[in-house]
């Protein structure tokens, strides 16, 4: 049985001096669908914040934990009919090669920050959502929130 994975809501928590000089874009949508037998090492998509800030200012965005779990560690998210059903996942710098997230994109305390310099122009800096593979949960719309902090 199929299960539709809603997706990831971000919510932005702006540094104090980001909203004069910075412009934001925040990822949020459709992870796709979830058939433990098919997806057997989970599904894996790449992601963006779209920003501009000026050129040379130093970017930290900051991933704190899913609000379904209060963990950044063992991210989950909650079947919107049964709050007891849920999908893991993680978010990721890089490519989670083999079903395995190696470097999870967190806070600074349990994970790492993503980092990047402002171009001056719009830019993209992109993470990885994982959804673990083989999870035996119940069909439905998966959903969690993260809150994201961008300082410059």
């Amino acid at each position: 049985m199929k299960h539709s994975i809603l997706g990831l809501i971000f919510c932005g928590l702006n540094g104090v001096s980001i909203a004069a000089s910075c412009h934001i874009s925040l990822p949020t949508g459709d992870l796709g669908g979830y058939e433990p037998a098919v997806n057997e090492a989970g599904i894996s998509v790449q992601q963006a914040f779209w920003i501009t800030c000026p050129k040379g200012v130093p970017l930290q965005i900051t991933a704190g934990p899913s609000q379904t779990s209060s963990n950044i560690q063992n991210r989950q998210m909650r079947n919107s009919n049964n709050a007891s059903s849920r999908l893991n996942y993680q978010l990721c710098h890089s490519y989670p090669g083999a079903g395995t997230c190696s470097r999870i994109f967190g806070d600074g305390q349990v994970g790492l920050p993503l980092t990047a310099t402002a171009t001056g122009v719009q830019q993209g800096v992109y993470f990885w959502t994982h959804v673990y593979g083989k999870q035996k949960v119940e069909s439905g719309e998966y959903i969690d929130y993260v809150p994201i902090s961008i300082n410059p």
